[in-house]
């Protein structure tokens, strides 16, 4: 997440650099592999078959390293015959392209989508194949593509161009592309100097290579003196030698990823989520410096009050009727969605704030978080006739309780947790707990969600989905782990869950509460944060730690009661 805040707060400052395992889920040969085809293919013309080791059979039979464009000349003598010859590997036929091999990947999708809202503009690649620049041209951008000593001599100026892409071993269509050991250990001058000053001026990410074979760019890599920005390295698995040398002299950040489509995707996500943050990321990094330091002493105990008051008066007076009057004609689930997604940008401080508050302070705290939650929840507003609008005008206050309780969960902050939970707020001329007042899918209805997340009407997405994206990135540098964040989301949704099942309860009501994504694991082998609880009372009785903070009202009947109701409504309406 540190990677998407920083390009998302210098566009263009950070360069890529792509290997071959970026076109890897495309079904796209690798030069090597290419190469080692093409001499299958000499072998099966002297010998009448294919050998099952083609390196082996060229060092018996040949002497030097086999050379790519020699291997193309022995194959096919005329141009044509040998760009026909490549088409074979990188080009898609209409079978390969109805099945998804050699078009764009995911993650050149992806890439683009960075390139086209300018976070990326300079790509090196070793890779031949031209998916990259497919994709980029798909978003209506014509990348300045150089692969030769003499484009890149003749290259106007990097900051002059809206996306430039150094193949720094050749394309596929240029027979002069670099293969062997021989030739991947040097460049011509004329890229070496631009591929220095790239690595000079611009911070790098580095995904899908190795640095096994390319011993001319690790040498670049090495002799550059810069650190103007972090280098960030995303890869699968434990390092390899020189990739953890090179990692180590650039003093470069290791990122594990399962693949590079994966990568990718969740990169230009986080970075559009900050982008549409409605705030400087460096002026949320200010006021969570000021909070960490208010926190920490004592005599800032004003101050910190003021902090969070002033960003809660900000977002109320942001998402008043004046900004967003509530007669409107026309609403439509579209306009609803997009209410939301504003609601959430102006609610990036709040929610920045409040999980950094309920994380790192102590219980003298925790009063300023509940002050600042009933002021949301009670923020005034005039009656709406638009259904959709109904709850939703409570969404900012729900991000603010779920940036709480998710904080408190992971920290085991349970006396706090029971504090927002029994909070009594006025709304619609009622006083009912936060937590009712708030049940998540009555304040953002499930089709709204839908839209949110671009499913369809059928689909079970929930405002459970969306809240657990939504709060990501405040939580990115609280819980790094993507794991870590959604186990302590799915269990704070449990203890939510049970608390208003409590309350529904005690008001001798049927119940009516909403179940999050914690229920998907009713059913299923791995246990869920429900089954857990069961396994945590067992063990500990009055002494599970939410109860024994006073959740319940330590009552541990009242507690068996509401499993009990959960229980029921998740075997009507679990997922």
């Amino acid at each position: 997440m540190n990677l998407a805040i920083a390009m998302a707060a210098g566009p263009g400052q950070y360069a890529l650099l792509l290997g071959s395992g970026v076109s890897r889920s495309a079904g796209v040969p690798t030069g090597w592999e290419v190469t080692l085809d093409l001499v299958s293919r000499i072998a099966r013309v002297r010998d009448g078959e294919a050998p099952a080791d083609p390196e082996a059979w060229w060092a018996e039979h040949r002497s030097g390293p086999p050379h790519y464009s020699k291997l193309l000349e022995e194959l096919a003598q005329l141009p044509t015959e040998r760009s026909q010859l490549l088409q074979a590997y990188f080009e898609p036929t209409a079978e390969e392209r109805d099945a998804g091999t050699k078009i764009p990947a995911p993650a050149h999708r992806a890439i683009a989508r960075l390139v086209a809202t300018d976070v990326v503009r300079v790509i090196i690649t070793t890779n031949f194949d031209r998916l990259l620049e497919q994709a980029i041209q798909d978003e209506g951008i014509a990348p300045v593509i150089l692969s030769t000593s003499d484009q890149a001599s003749g290259a106007s100026p990097l900051v002059h161009n809206r996306c430039t892409i150094l193949k720094v071993n050749g394309d596929y269509r240029d027979f002069r592309i670099k293969n062997t050991e021989e030739e991947l250990a040097s460049y011509d001058p004329q890229i070496e100097m631009l591929l220095d000053r790239i690595l000079d001026e611009y911070g790098l990410v580095v995904c899908g290579w190795s640095a096994e074979w390319d011993a001319g760019l690790r040498a670049a890599l090495g002799r550059a003196k810069n650190r103007r920005y972090t280098t960030y390295w995303a890869g699968r698995g434990v390092p390899g030698a020189a990739a953890t040398d090179l990692i180590a002299l650039r003093q470069a950040v290791h990122i594990p990823i399962r693949d590079a489509d994966q990568f990718f995707e969740y990169l230009a996500d986080r970075v559009a989520a900050v982008q549409a943050s409605g705030d400087d990321p460096e002026s949320v990094a200010v006021a969570l410096a000021q909070l960490k330091r208010y926190l920490a002493r004592r005599r800032d105990r004003i101050r910190y009050a003021d902090l969070m008051r002033g960003a809660t008066e900000d977002l109320v007076r942001d998402t008043s009727d004046d900004q967003f009057p509530p007669s409107v004609d026309r609403f439509t689930l579209r306009d609803a969605a997009d209410r939301a997604r504003r609601y959430t940008q102006l609610a990036n401080r709040v929610t920045h704030l409040v999980a950094g508050a309920a994380y790192w302070g102590e219980e003298a705290h925790v009063q300023e978080i509940t002050t600042l939650l009933r002021r949301l929840a009670e923020a005034p507003r005039s009656g709406s006739r638009q259904t959709l609008l109904l709850g939703l005008v409570r969404y900012p206050a729900l991000l603010g309780m779920y940036a709480a309780g998710v904080a408190m969960v992971a920290r085991q902050e349970y006396t706090g947790l029971s504090a927002i939970l029994s909070l009594d707020v006025r709304t619609d001329h009622e006083r009912r707990p936060l937590l009712v007042a708030l049940s998540p899918n009555r304040v953002l209805a499930p089709d709204i969600a839908k839209e949110l997340r671009g499913a369809g009407r059928h689909s079970r997405i929930t405002a459970s989905d969306e809240l657990h994206e939504a709060l990501r990135i405040p939580f990115s540098d609280l819980i790094p782990s993507d794991d870590e964040y959604a186990d302590a989301f799915d269990r704070f949704e449990c203890l939510l869950a049970l608390a208003e099942a409590d309350w529904w309860i005690a008001s001798e009501r049927t119940p009516n509460f909403s179940l999050g994504r914690f229920s998907r694991h009713l059913g299923l082998v791995s246990p869920g944060p429900l089954s857990l609880v069961a396994d945590e009372l067992e063990r500990d009785g009055t002494a599970w730690p939410p109860l024994s903070a006073g959740m319940f009202g330590g009552d541990i009947a009242r507690l068996r009661a509401a499993k009990a109701a959960v229980d029921d409504w998740a075997a009507k309406f679990a997922w």
